[in-house]
């Protein structure tokens, strides 16, 4: 009974969370044997998915975005790569807009019901659509929008970038446009190496 109420009692769960302890896991599960080629050869598609979703998490706690667009920020970003997950040769563009076959990767992601409601799926397609750069000569582009869609396509372009196997400052300097697209100001990228001095007693 106690327990019973504890659970009953219990503050619900953040978005980290919700990533942390469900998302990330099942994402290792799905695609921990897929490898990449390219310029993402020696990661897994797993890892890139994990590193990109942890950045847009990061970033969009930062850029101080509702809850409920970090939701699907998120769920934009576990399944961004829609073209490695189709058996078939269609395009990003071509797959995000295939309804059924969105939805089944956000279900198949563990991600579906952090996006609630028909506008926020219209979100999470068109934030993929945007890191694709598929809609840029688009004429869905110029159906109304959120005027913040293009800091929050930043943030998943900015995820997806943050891995990418190319000399390391041409990388953190492609990754520092899109922060300063997502949080409006200029942005930089440091490095911090931390080194752990054991002292030993006499």
């Amino acid at each position: 009974m106690l327990k019973r109420l504890r659970l009953l009692n219990r503050e619900p769960e953040g978005l980290d969370e919700v990533y942390f302890g469900k998302v990330r896991p099942n994402l290792y599960d799905l695609h921990a044997a897929h490898h990449q080629h390219g310029t993402r050869k020696g990661r897994t598609l797993a890892e890139h998915l994990d590193s990109a979703c942890q950045f847009v998490l990061t970033v969009s706690k930062i850029a101080n975005v509702p809850e409920e667009k970090r939701a699907c920020i998120l769920a934009a970003t576990a399944v961004h790569d829609l073209n490695k997950l189709s058996e078939d040769k269609r395009n990003v563009k071509a797959l995000a807009r295939d309804r059924a076959f969105l939805q089944e990767q956000l279900d198949l992601a563990g991600v579906s019901s952090l996006v609630k409601t028909d506008d926020g799926l219209e979100l999470v397609r068109r934030l993929i659509e945007r890191h694709s750069g598929h809609n840029v000569s688009d004429g869905m582009r110029f159906l109304p929008e959120d005027p913040n869609i293009k800091r929050w396509s930043a943030m998943l372009i900015g995820g997806d970038l943050f891995d990418l196997g190319i000399v390391e400052e041409k990388r953190i300097r492609k990754v520092e446009n899109e922060l300063t697209v997502a949080f409006a100001r200029p942005s930089q990228l440091f490095k911090i190496r931390l080194t752990h001095i054991l002292h030993q007693s006499q």
